[in-house]
């Protein structure tokens, strides 16, 4: 009814039968409607085409290393497959896996050398921002 009557107030049409008007509208319409209905019907519906790991589903060492090794590259590609990505709070990845990769287990954050200073060597890492 209302795209009847949005129709006809946007062509400023006017009517002597209103009902008359809808009656014909109307038996126009149902055909309109079943031919969208049956090209519905034709759609191809596309699968989600990731996999889900199963319930349980622990990580090898492996994974998360290959995973850790992309994280370090991107900044920002982590599978939730394995759990929240570093630097988030249950992050399972073990943290010699992300100092291998030069990313600091407790922000997440890349960590740079710093060469050429005289300093301990607990603070030769710095968190790069």
């Amino acid at each position: 009814m209302r795209k009847f009557i949005a129709n006809h107030q946007e062509k400023a049409n006017f009517s002597a039968n209103w009902n008359a008007s809808w009656s014909k509208w109307w038996e126009g319409w149902k055909p309109h409607r079943d031919r969208q209905t049956a090209q519905m019907s034709r759609r191809i519906e596309v699968s989600d085409t990731r996999t889900r790991a199963p319930i349980g589903y622990k990580p090898t060492e492996a994974e998360f290393d290959r995973a850790t090794g992309l994280f370090a590259k991107s900044g920002s590609l982590w599978s939730s497959q394995l759990g929240p990505e570093p630097g988030m709070h249950g992050c399972k990845c073990p943290p010699e896996i992300l100092r291998k990769h030069g990313i600091d287990p407790a922000t997440g954050l890349k960590v740079r050398q710093v060469i050429g200073r005289d300093v301990d060597s607990a603070s030769k890492n710095e968190i790069l921002t």
